[in-house]
């Protein structure tokens, strides 16, 4: 799965008037509906209500009701072996992809004065798109047993992303969050197709690489600061990661910018 920068808007549709929405090939929008409006694509219609979420790449909106109509949506490159997200999705009162879209949208908005961290924003609309693909895989099963799984799969997600910096295992996690290791384990897995370990080392080395490729901070602190108490260990993770030692990649980097082959900030090696 890649994604490249996303951008957002807002748009009003009168009464009685309609809106195409179209993004780019290899583009997705996600648009949350505020009131009640009827969705055409394809020679199909379906109504959406107030929260209801749509996405897709070309569908016509049209108004019937008797006041002017919100929409605000998200529109990013998305590239994916999954056809399924290639087709126009509906979702219906699911109080966790509507809020994780929240939690995108308000994000990026608070981000346009300033630099965005790309790393962090990739992981919220990663995570968005895996409970929207678990929201299609179980439409037959109970929304509101689901809805809870994925609220506390949310919430460890977000714990991650917030105390990479801290040692978390396995069995710390369950026991926070009050559930079985290994039932936390398989749901995260199955919802995320990752484990929550293999998520946190993920998390760890991206934000390693980027210390080591944009600071001088030394190796050690380098390490402490994504969470790893033994900086042996942490440069055996990293090698295997980047096939080089973390005093070798920054090596590498240095040279690189001299040649001016890659600028500072630029994560992409």
């Amino acid at each position: 799965m890649t994604i490249n920068i996303i951008s957002y808007k807002e748009e009003i549709i009168m009464q009685g008037k309609s809106s195409v929405l179209i993004s780019p090939e290899n583009h997705l929008f996600f648009y949350e509906i505020f009131d009640p409006v009827t969705v055409i694509c394809h020679n199909t219609s379906k109504v959406l209500n107030k929260h209801d979420i749509i996405i897709g790449s070309k569908v016509k909106i049209l108004n019937n009701c008797e006041n002017n109509v919100k929409i605000k949506g998200l529109n990013f490159e998305f590239y994916t072996s999954k056809s399924n997200l290639k087709k126009p999705i509906y979702i219906f009162n699911n109080i966790s992809i509507i809020n994780q879209f929240h939690e995108i949208w308000n994000f990026y908005a608070a981000e346009q004065d300033s630099n965005i961290d790309l790393s962090e924003i990739k992981e919220k609309i990663k995570l968005l798109i895996s409970l929207i693909e678990c929201d299609s895989d179980n439409e037959h099963q109970s929304k509101s047993k689901i809805g809870k799984i994925h609220t506390k799969l949310i919430k460890i997600n977000r714990y991650l992303r917030n105390n990479y910096h801290e040692p978390i295992t396995l069995q710390q996690l369950s026991d926070l969050f009050q559930c079985n290791s290994v039932y936390l384990c398989n749901t995260y897995s199955k919802v995320f197709k990752i484990s929550p370990v293999k998520y946190l080392k993920n998390l760890r080395m991206e934000k390693a690489k980027n210390l080591i490729m944009n600071t001088n901070e030394p190796i050690k602190s380098v390490a402490s600061k994504v969470g790893y108490v033994s900086c042996a260990h942490f440069c055996e993770v990293f090698k295997k990661y980047y096939n080089s030692s973390p005093t070798e990649y920054r090596k590498k980097i240095t040279y690189l910018k001299m040649k001016g082959e890659i600028k500072n900030g630029e994560s992409e090696y």
